[in-house]
């Protein structure tokens, strides 16, 4: 089997060598440029490039359509779910793979890596441009609006945003299960939140790995689980001085109360019996 692995890192060259003992062909796309040591990136934009870097080579290499020859169907598409800023972008050759990670990019960091803006219009202010997510922190950094002609040199110079720093919730830094005592309150909570955590990254890696139908349970999962964080920012630690809050620590899957997977088998069992 042909296999095309981007960046040479750690993890890629072990890949590639252990992939090549087995008897594949691997082809190796190694970032050119501005890239850092080892598999290090000091922005998102410096880590898009090198993977638009290494579709590129990988393109070359093994040809286009080689390259792009997965089954459309399990792709996940505006028609699975659409409700927010950006574009879903179906991946099917090399122009498109470039523009959704341009898409990435320019949500997270502004659109050719110089504006704040990231090229779609403000949901709640449909008469302005929306500010990628990292200007979004600098505005409540800040305590002002970026404004037409504002750049990431000069700063946000629009109208004045007043936050109510009273009102934010003391959470203390860093939380983890192993802070609380077994059993207590606290702990309890956060393990809870823990499994919604993992289970919602099973559902995401369905959704994106050829169960696109599974977006929807996903994006609901999301909500719970900012039910469950809040929740937690709510009960104060022992100190008194600080609250609890979702830890996100990674839980086996033979540990898990919740199995994502078992809802798409029955979904795909019920498929299969109506189809009988």
């Amino acid at each position: 089997m042909k296999i095309g692995i981007i960046g040479a890192g750690q993890i890629g060259g072990t890949l590639t060598r252990r992939l090549a003992q087995l008897g594949h062909e691997v082809y190796v796309a190694n970032s050119q440029g501005p890239s850092p040591e080892g598999d290090n990136y000091e922005t998102i934009g410096q880590f898009y490039d090198a993977i638009k870097r290494g579709c590129r080579e990988l393109s070359a290499t093994l040809g286009e359509a080689n390259l792009f020859c997965g089954d459309p169907t399990r792709q996940v598409t505006d028609q699975h779910f659409y409700s927010s800023g950006g574009r879903i972008i179906a991946i099917n050759n090399l122009s498109t793979a470039l523009a959704a990670l341009e898409e990435i990019v320019e949500q997270g960091e502004g659109a050719n890596h110089i504006q704040v803006w990231d090229g779609d219009s403000d949901v709640f202010h449909p008469e302005r441009g929306q500010v990628a997510h990292y200007y979004r922190f600098q505005e409540i950094k800040l305590g002002r609006r970026y404004r037409r002609g504002d750049t990431p040199r000069s700063g946000p110079t629009g109208d004045p945003i007043s936050v109510d720093w009273e009102g934010v919730r003391p959470m203390g830094a860093n939380p983890r299960t192993s802070n609380h005592a077994a059993s207590s309150r606290i702990r309890v909570a956060q393990e809870q939140f823990n499994q919604s955590y993992c289970a919602l990254l099973q559902l995401l890696e369905r959704a994106f790995n050829g169960a696109p139908e599974m977006l929807g349970t996903a994006i609901g999962a999301m909500y719970n689980l900012k039910a469950q964080a809040q929740a937690l920012m709510q009960i104060p630690i022992e100190d008194g001085l600080t609250t609890a809050g979702p830890t996100f620590e990674y839980v086996p899957s033979s540990r898990r109360a919740v199995r994502p997977q078992s809802v798409w088998e029955r979904r795909s069992d019920n498929n299969v019996n109506k189809q009988d």
